[in-house]
């Protein structure tokens, strides 16, 4: 029990090391100074993902969101969010429009619109007649997405997905 709670300790630490040397960076490079030429110096990691970030939040073009997209580390809403009002491409603000639209009106979207927006978590949420209307709509375009839909809507979830 020691061993694990020095650990955890040992993890924390090393954490909030790398929380202050982020902290230290950021009022260091302060939006204006950052570069896509000094975030690419930048070893792959969060850190960079977080600099990326705040790049896209910044005064740039839609070719510099592009250039910023392709060093990203590990994508994540935000950052996408961010680069799609930067790049200002109708698909890309599409999707982004899908990522943040609300399940009552995903509901009535279309396929590709409510694989994007719809996570499994939000769809526990869901009566099983909304959950039965999507996958009427996905089943075609998305069968294995639609199967999982129907698993979490099932009264014995357990059975159905082997069968």
């Amino acid at each position: 029990m020691k061993s694990i709670l020095s650990l955890l300790i040992f993890i924390w630490f090393i954490q909030a090391q790398e929380i202050n040397k982020i902290e230290e960076d950021r009022k260091f490079h302060n939006k204006n100074t950052l570069s896509i030429n000094w975030i690419s110096s930048l070893e792959k990691n969060i850190k960079r993902d977080f600099y990326i970030n705040e790049y896209l939040k910044s005064n740039i073009s839609p070719e510099e969101s592009l250039k910023a997209l392709a060093l990203i580390d590990d994508m994540t809403n935000e950052i996408f969010l961010n680069f799609a009002k930067k790049f200002n491409h109708d698909e890309t603000l599409a999707v982004a429009q899908c990522m943040q639209m609300e399940n009552k009106y995903l509901i009535d979207s279309y396929a590709n619109c409510i694989k994007v927006g719809l996570s499994i978590e939000d769809a526990t949420r869901l009566s099983s007649i909304d959950i039965e209307l999507i996958i009427q709509k996905i089943s075609k375009k998305y069968p294995y997405f639609a199967k999982q839909l129907k698993v979490i809507s099932s009264a014995i979830p357990f059975t159905l997905f082997f069968n």
